[in-house]
């Protein structure tokens, strides 16, 4: 998302939920869901996260589901550090192999190499009970 459709949709997801600001403000992925994206679109959505976050919009911003390579193409730009980055990990993921592409080592808690906060998201867990 180029920096003017970045900051069109930060402004509507205001306008949505019908506040002046939120305290975390997250982009939840690196690429499209079409899977285009790029360091390029990476660096132009950060920017316009930044100006939204100047703007006293969003107390704090952050990513999700950035890898390092991720993170690393934003860091070179950033006048505000992510101040987290929410991944997915839980029991039914298994274990990653030797060629696995998580980049768990760049999320391992802590994460010492980019100074960050990582946030594991898990699925809710729906328990019903029922009566007899």
């Amino acid at each position: 998302m180029n920096t003017s459709a970045a900051a069109a949709s930060l402004d509507l997801s205001l306008e949505q939920l019908g506040l002046d600001y939120v305290d975390l403000m997250l982009v939840h992925f690196p690429a499209t869901w079409g899977g285009d994206g790029g360091a390029a679109l990476r660096v132009e959505e950060w920017k316009a996260l930044e100006v939204f976050h100047k703007a006293g919009k969003a107390r704090a911003i952050g990513v999700s589901h950035y890898c390092k390579h991720h993170l690393l193409d934003i860091m070179s730009i950033a006048t505000v550090k992510p101040a987290i980055n929410q991944v997915q990990f839980h029991v039914g993921m298994g274990t990653a192999g030797p060629n696995a592409t998580d980049d768990r080592a760049c999320v391992a808690p802590p994460s010492i190499s980019l100074s960050l906060h990582v946030e594991r998201s898990r699925p809710l867990e729906l328990r019903l009970s029922s009566r007899i």
